[in-house]
């Protein structure tokens, strides 16, 4: 049976065709099928192997078109090699741009600016959150911000990526590029060490005076002028969580720009409490410089009354509630309540720009060198820069410390021979965690963003 089976064909249980060969091996037929453009199955090609040969029957008119969905095949060998260190000078030039990222066995990620490989970036995996990865690039840390989709570069936004790269300003954060061969999109920018102006703010941790105050704001309304007078017209996703505060004090706007990636992001709904109501009308309507001024507000509110927007924590309704009410809008629309504390001179001006900024109408707000101009005028006759004021704030504060402490010290000693066990001890309970707590809050102020 075996000898009259060899070198023949004989239809299978399936209804395809069963070769075997003259050694009485069977000829393996394996069919490329694939989805041709009106969504149907379609045969491509067949591949015969036998112990002799590999046979490759072509099914398709054009490769390009058909298979590869009018894409070249994708080459052998990779343009730059499979290590990146060997691009031509063109392709130096035209994706000088992004940053690479690969990751190693190690399990730490590096990446390289350019196609080179000599300068690493390496990351502790515990160095992440959900939205952001935190890397060391140069000596110095950075900030990977993960997007949620991926997308190809027209040339027109690989020109405005290298000309984000150019941007400087004080108040704007650095932008150094995009990672695009990881698993999930990422912008890198400069880490900035006392995390966002929302982290400041929800600590509490240190005492804002109206002159601390009036410096952040008018830090961010430099940098949003710079960005309203750049190629870029218009930041579109401002909030208080996008002003990064560095060691200095000093607000630095971030992730502006790529609105090509920026677009594809999943929002929360108190993500959107900083947007203006005409654009939580229409999402996909284009984002414009008075939706900044709206923005900056928002933000601006927060910061005189140190709460988060619309004091969320405080209130009944839910982000969804707020976002609804917003969108209706209306002569007497829903806005943050200007409650700041008592303690604080706020001048009246401020919280009149305030209420100008966030106006119903995009036509009546204020221009960003509007405000500049105004923010200006409101100093008081006040010098100095930030970092002095806040050292002076510090100075008093270790001052007042070193008060409460003589006092504990004191109390200890007056009743040290006349006091019961029991009085001593709860003095030192009493003096003890003042001392401790104020500290730990203290050193809070300059915990990263990664916490």
């Amino acid at each position: 049976m075996i000898l009259r089976n060899m070198g023949m064909t004989f239809e299978g249980v399936g209804g395809g065709d069963v070769m075997v060969d003259p050694d009485s091996s069977r000829t393996s037929v394996i069919t490329m099928i694939g989805l041709n453009p009106s969504k149907l199955p379609e045969t491509y090609g067949r591949l015969k192997i036998n112990n002799e040969s590999i046979e490759f029957e072509v099914l398709y008119a054009d490769e390009r078109s058909d298979i590869w969905n009018g894409r070249d095949r994708p080459k052998v060998k990779p343009t730059c090699g499979f290590t990146g260190n060997q691009c031509p000078p063109n392709f130096v030039r035209d994706y000088l741009v992004f940053v690479v990222l690969t990751k190693s066995e190690a399990s730490q990620r590096s990446f390289a600016s350019g196609p080179s490989t000599s300068t690493k970036l390496t990351m502790e995996s515990r160095s992440e959150t959900s939205r952001f990865v935190f890397y060391m690039y140069h000596n110095e840390i950075v900030a990977a911000n993960k997007h949620d989709s991926r997308t190809h570069f027209t040339e027109e936004e690989r020109s405005q990526l290298r000309q984000m790269r150019s941007l400087d300003h004080d108040n704007l954060n650095k932008f150094i590029g995009l990672c695009l061969n990881s698993t999930q999109l990422m912008s890198i920018w400069k880490y900035c060490s006392r995390g966002s102006l929302s982290d400041v703010i929800e600590r509490s941790s240190m005492q804002m005076d109206s002159f601390f105050m009036l410096s952040l704001i008018r830090d961010i309304a430099n940098g949003l002028g710079f960005i309203h007078s750049s190629f870029l017209l218009c930041h579109g996703y401002l909030t208080s969580k996008k002003c990064l505060i560095d060691d200095r004090w000093q607000v630095k706007i971030s992730d502006f720009g790529i609105p090509m990636v920026r677009n594809g992001d999943k929002v929360s709904k108190e993500g959107l409490l900083w947007t203006a109501p005409e654009v939580l009308r229409n999402e996909m309507s284009e984002r414009k410089p008075d939706g900044d001024i709206y923005s900056f507000g928002i933000i601006c509110s927060e910061i005189i009354t140190r709460t988060s927007p619309f004091d969320m924590e405080n209130r009944k309704e839910k982000a969804e509630e707020i976002i609804y009410q917003l969108k209706k809008g209306g002569f007497n629309a829903i806005r943050p309540m200007l409650l700041p504390d008592d303690s604080l001179d706020i001048n009246p001006e401020l919280t009149h720009l305030i209420r100008d900024c966030w106006t119903e109408k995009p036509s009546e707000r204020p221009s960003i060198e509007q405000i500049k101009s105004l923010l200006k005028g409101m100093n008081d006759g006040k010098k100095g820069n930030l970092m002095d004021h806040v050292f002076n704030i510090l100075e008093t504060y270790a001052s007042n410390l070193e008060g409460e402490s003589h006092r504990g010290k004191t109390e200890i000693w007056n009743f040290h021979r006349t006091g019961d066990v029991r009085t001593r001890h709860n003095i030192l309970l009493r003096c003890r965690p003042i001392h401790e707590s104020r500290w730990k809050v203290y050193s809070t102020s300059s915990c990263s963003i990664a916490q």
